[in-house]
């Protein structure tokens, strides 16, 4: 009797859902109260984001920066319209807000990945990376509203003179910084991947009467060709909303995850295909072991956040199919939005307790 052969969608969307009739997840994670609870707050928080912003959404929002210290990245993708004016009242989210922002202040982020990806690997880098923080380019729109004042920006560059926050800031009100690009991004040596995505990193790509979205009936007819292979986890633009018919699917075999146990990008964000009594054992097995505490949690999530949000939907997926203002997808509210859903939805591991 032959095997039950069957395309997963991927784990995080079946954890952020999970009444779904696909969802492999065990019973005992699917009706875990805690787990139930982090899902509740993000679908309110989605379904609330398509209102106009209201006090009960303010509440939501601090209530979510509030619950994991790891929540607070979403600020670098709320979209400024929804941002009130500290005179408007909501004291709760004005300090959740602020206090998240001012915990990021000490994370510094590779530059490249809010502009193009282009960063080369590490066997071949002879120098740092160059850095940002990121949150620092927000202080245009939060002084706008009342959130900070001139005074404090000016004491915040004097208590971090020749640091990449005091470059940050001035940048963010777009006094140029010269920075040495120190990655070398013309090396005598690069990989054959690194120039294959040079190759294909400028060029057109033509979408026609294709819209942005996930076609699993063609990721299904891709999987189906490597089914020789055994179990493999598919992921890249295809699984992401933004791939065209020149992009190749991505795709590795399970058994390679175990040199890869960090991946939790692909893990949850890919969607598997082959024996579904395999998959549901790793379910099990595997994807439940991430759902505990563990030092690498922020390192997963921080992963999932480039995977989904970062590579490549900012730097060109996004706009292949809708427009972008010139500042850039990173500052474009229809980017913002879309990032901002990603966020709830995929950038997603709940603790079980």
């Amino acid at each position: 009797m032959s095997k039950e052969i069957i395309l997963s969608p991927p784990p995080v969307e079946t954890l952020f859902d999970l009444d779904r009739k696909d969802s492999l997840w065990p019973k005992y994670i699917k009706d875990n109260p805690q787990i139930r609870s982090r899902v509740k707050i993000r679908k309110d928080l989605l379904e609330a984001l398509n209102q106009p912003p209201n006090e009960h959404f303010y509440n939501l929002l601090a209530d979510f920066l509030k619950a994991d210290p790891l929540h607070r990245r979403i600020i670098l993708y709320l979209p400024f319209e929804i941002l009130p004016h500290r005179s408007f009242g909501y004291e709760r989210f004005n300090n959740a807000y602020m206090r998240a922002w001012r915990e990021s202040l000490s994370t510094c982020d590779v530059a490249a990945n809010f502009v193009d990806g282009d960063v080369l690997e590490e066997e071949f880098r002879t120098e740092p990376l160059a850095r940002v923080v990121k949150v620092a380019h927000l202080l245009p729109y939060i002084l706008e509203r009342g959130f900070i004042s001139i005074g404090e920006i000016l004491e915040l560059i004097e208590r971090n003179p020749k640091s990449i926050l005091k470059d940050s800031i001035l940048e963010a009100f777009g006094i140029k910084i010269r920075r040495e690009e120190k990655e070398g991004l013309s090396p005598e040596k690069i990989s054959p991947a690194r120039a294959r995505w040079l190759a294909k990193k400028d060029s057109p790509r033509e979408i026609g009467n294709r819209k942005f979205g996930v076609h699993w009936s063609e990721i299904e007819q891709e999987a189906k060709k490597l089914i020789h292979l055994g179990p493999i986890i598919l992921y890249g633009s295809q699984l992401k909303g933004y791939g065209t018919a020149e992009d190749d699917q991505d795709y590795i075999e399970v058994s390679e995850m175990k040199n890869h146990p960090d991946w939790a990008h692909v893990l949850f964000g890919g969607a598997w295909y082959g024996e579904k009594e395999f998959i549901e054992k790793s379910y099990r097995d595997l994807l439940s072991k991430y759902l505990v505490e563990s030092p690498k949690r922020k390192t997963w999530l921080e992963e999932m956040e480039r995977d989904a949000i970062q590579y490549r939907l900012m730097h060109n997926g996004y706009e292949r199919f809708f427009p972008v203002c010139k500042e850039g997808a990173f500052y474009d509210s229809g980017f913002r939005k879309m990032a901002t859903e990603i966020f709830l939805k995929k950038v997603f591991l709940p603790l079980l307790k």
